[in-house]
């Protein structure tokens, strides 16, 4: 049985953690995306990849600013937190584990407690039996923030060669920052992967954010003005790629 009534998240968003009852018994593993996604890069490299007697492949949760450090000091987790919204499950093993009822059974009885439920508890539960993804897996919003902590120099790097289209990454759009908003405020640098597939899909006018020709006009401009002047009203929120590998490690 999924949660109910679990804060802000329908039952849908734990269903992941279903894949092991769900699923064949005969699949070995699965990959899991969330539904904020634009996957830019080929997904054979982690259906091949090597997961051992690990529970599943993902990669770390983006810089967090002050509160969320507080907040996931509190977890019960020694290994480094990981967001799971991309995950490369072995299902073998997580079925022998049991680790995916023992969360379903956490999120039943207390799952009103954890800020982000499903990935918290899994956090708590896998705790580091993990194979741990490069970013350009994962690439989350926060990792684009001016005012997040600094990345490593070598991630640094690999989000600028990103940001200039060099190097294709799987693009996680989390928090408000989405490719299909209506609002302006909440622009994403790489917004124009997420309606680049769009264009090619079966729902591409659907999924068309209805907006005003005066604002596409100006998501435009703001594109451009990244992607060619490095400056603008976002240079502030947003990394931009001429100063991405400037921070320390």
């Amino acid at each position: 049985m999924l949660p109910q009534d679990v804060k802000q998240w329908p039952p849908s968003s734990f269903m992941r953690l279903m894949a092991a009852k769900l699923l064949p018994a005969d699949l070995q593993r699965v990959i899991y995306l969330d539904c904020d996604i634009a996957v830019d890069s080929p997904l054979l490299p982690l259906w091949k990849m090597a997961l051992g007697d690990k529970l599943c492949a993902v990669a770390p949760d983006g810089p967090d600013d002050h509160p969320n450090r507080v907040y996931k000091a509190t977890l019960e987790v020694n290994s480094v937190y990981f967001n799971s919204g991309i995950m490369v499950m072995n299902l073998d093993a997580m079925r022998q584990s049991g680790i995916l009822d023992q969360a379903l059974d956490i999120l039943c009885t207390s799952g009103n407690k954890y800020r982000c439920p499903d990935q918290d508890v899994l956090n708590i539960l896998i705790n580091g039996r993990v194979v741990y993804l490069p970013i350009s897996c994962n690439l989350q919003s926060s990792q684009l923030l001016r005012h997040r902590p600094h990345l490593p120099a070598s991630e640094a790097s690999l989000v600028s060669k990103i940001l200039r289209h060099n190097i294709r990454a799987i693009i996680h759009y989390t928090s408000e920052f989405k490719p299909w908003t209506t609002d302006i405020n909440h622009w994403h640098p790489l917004a124009s992967i997420w309606h680049r597939y769009r264009r090619q899909s079966l729902w591409a006018k659907e999924a068309r954010p209805d907006l005003s020709l005066r604002t596409r006009f100006a998501i435009w401009r703001l594109a451009i003005a990244y992607r060619l002047l490095y400056s603008g009203p976002f240079d502030q929120i947003w990394k931009g790629t001429n100063h991405a590998t400037q921070h320390p490690v």
